[in-house]
């Protein structure tokens, strides 16, 4: 990620004054630089796996650990863009708003 991505939330928000929104823009920007990150380490993957062909052990090994990585950053990224939603001004559902909605609970 470009850091003038972060900087130009800052100018935006000097030029506004609206909080949520530039503090939206700045979580938007992370969670777009974690969707990078996962694309990556998934590639990574892929290498691995074409350059381990004759030591599939190895690969497996690193594989599982890129794995890790992956659910981590899938981690991130899920609260990072539920951060910015609500900084959005969305606001998010009650855990029973499903079953009141679809259930008729």
């Amino acid at each position: 990620m470009e850091r003038w991505m972060l900087d130009s939330n800052v100018e935006a928000y000097h030029n506004s004054k609206d909080v949520n929104a530039s503090l939206n823009g700045v979580l938007n920007a992370l969670a777009m630089q974690e969707a990078d990150a996962i694309q990556y380490y998934s590639h990574a993957k892929t290498c691995i796996d074409k350059i381990s062909a004759e030591q599939p052990d190895k690969g497996a090994i690193l594989n599982k650990m890129l794995d890790q990585i992956i659910e981590q950053k899938n981690n991130h990224d899920a609260s990072i863009k539920k951060a910015a939603a609500i900084c959005g001004g969305l606001k998010p559902p009650k855990p029973d708003a499903y079953d009141k909605a679809v259930k008729n609970e």
